[in-house]
């Protein structure tokens, strides 16, 4: 094998270093983003809703994008999301989840604004369909095989490359949400990525929300998390230790590097690979006489899903889908966070106590047991108290703050949201069809 010419390149390791420092803002044009996951069913059937057919997600869609002037985003002559104005984006997850990319905000009030006015759209439109979208962080109708993937070109190369037993449940079934900050330099991103990779298990247990798979109570208090601890193992997860105690931009990119690739598109032509060629081979050998480009790494770094990834901006994804205002507490919960450098260090003096080892294995505690569940030697209900009243007081004066109230009386009462879908569901006497009623409202 034979090292390329690297000026057929049209990148370096330093251009995508300086991308990313060039990413930074100053702190008075930070902005909050949201991506909100929801699982489509059909209301009338209470099963998975069929992306074909007069009713289908697809026809959806497009009637959608027909009423209130979206675009339409194609995928071989398939719908598989659409695009207004301002560059907001309702788009289909493997499975069908439906997914709004909200155009960043100023604050969560405005988010919640627009999210609203969108629900609003969709739910008017979706009764006409028959179709409902449940907040809830797992399709709990069927068993993951059961599930087509939507004719998106790209998600059937990922089904094949994805190493893990649960990833095929992760692609078809789960549904979360994840928020976006800014940052103002490197220090700022590597101080804000490593405290929110810490925080990664103590917020599965709070946001906890989807106890309920395939009609029947299951034994974790988020099916969504766990589906992701088994879906690949150098995608996904922590990233490692190293990056968590020294990050840096280059550090980050070497580990992406070292990925193996699973597609890059040529004259918009998807090519695949071979499932052991990383991207650092990718740069340095050329894969099948193919160089190496800048947008076959942002790309490659778009298929790479750690609870918390670098963009042009922090984007944290570990949260399983919520109900009603619930949704608005995860960017509030940061938005604290990161008020003020006093809160965040506080925080991070909480979580500084806790190996690498140790956040690994609460990963799969909380999944199973939430607020119940162990960091350390500490239940997690303990410390997420203590982090949730000190983002609390940072947002005091602030209206954001009343987003962080049900999530805080829920906390201080050793609940999730499961914990009360799990009771509700009990109360139901198990009778699944009563439960998606439930889920609908």
């Amino acid at each position: 094998m034979n090292i390329i010419n690297t000026k057929t390149r049209n990148f370096t390791k330093e251009d995508l270093i300086r991308d990313y420092l060039f990413s930074a803002k100053y702190p008075n044009l930070f902005k909050i983003g949201l991506e909100y996951e929801r699982i489509s069913i059909n209301n009338i059937t209470n099963s998975t809703a069929n992306y074909f057919g007069k009713n289908g997600i697809e026809n959806f869609l497009k009637t959608f994008s027909k009423i209130y002037n979206w675009k339409p985003i194609l995928d071989n002559g398939h719908i598989i999301g659409i695009e207004s104005n301002n560059f907001t984006t309702i788009t289909l997850e493997p499975g069908g989840q439906l997914e709004i990319s909200l155009k960043p905000q100023n604050n969560v009030y405005q988010i919640e604004k627009e999210i609203e006015y969108l629900n609003n759209q969709l739910k008017d439109l979706s009764e006409r369909f028959n179709l409902k979208f449940i907040e809830y962080g797992i399709n709990p109708t069927c068993k993951a095989y059961e599930i087509p993937i939507i004719p998106k070109q790209r998600y059937q190369i990922m089904a094949n490359h994805l190493n893990l037993k649960m990833s095929k449940f992760m692609m078809r079934q789960t549904s979360g949400i994840q928020t976006a900050f800014d940052f103002e330099s490197e220090t700022d991103a590597a101080k804000k990525i490593t405290l929110s990779i810490k925080l990664s298990p103590i917020v599965t247990a709070i946001f906890a929300n989807s106890p309920i798979y395939n009609k029947k109570l299951t034994k974790f208090k988020s099916m969504r998390s766990l589906a992701w601890i088994y879906t690949d193992k150098n995608r996904c997860g922590l990233l490692n230790e190293d990056l968590l105690e020294n990050f840096s931009f280059s550090k980050y990119i070497n580990y992406i590097f070292n990925i193996p690739v699973i597609f890059i598109v040529r004259n918009n032509k998807i090519i695949e690979f071979d499932k052991k060629t990383t991207f650092s081979d990718f740069y340095n050998f050329g894969f099948n006489g193919i160089q190496a480009q800048k947008e076959d790494y942002l790309l490659h770094s778009s298929l790479f899903f750690p609870d918390v990834r670098l963009k042009s901006y922090i984007e944290i994804r570990n949260h399983d889908c919520q109900n009603g205002i619930l949704k608005y507490s995860i960017p509030a919960f940061y938005k604290g966070i990161f008020k003020d450098i006093k809160t965040f260090n506080s925080i991070n003096t909480i979580l500084n106590e806790f190996t690498f080892d140790e956040l690994k294995h609460a990963k799969l505690s909380s999944a199973k047991y939430g607020l119940k569940g162990y960091l350390g030697n500490y239940q997690i209900q303990d410390i997420a108290c203590d982090i949730l009243k000190l983002a609390f007081s940072a947002l005091e004066n602030d209206p954001d703050q009343k987003y962080l109230v049900p999530l805080l009386n829920l906390t201080l009462n050793g609940l999730s949201p499961a914990d009360i879908l799990i009771n509700k569901y009990n109360n139901l006497n198990s009778d699944f069809n009563k439960f998606m009623n439930y889920l609908k409202k």
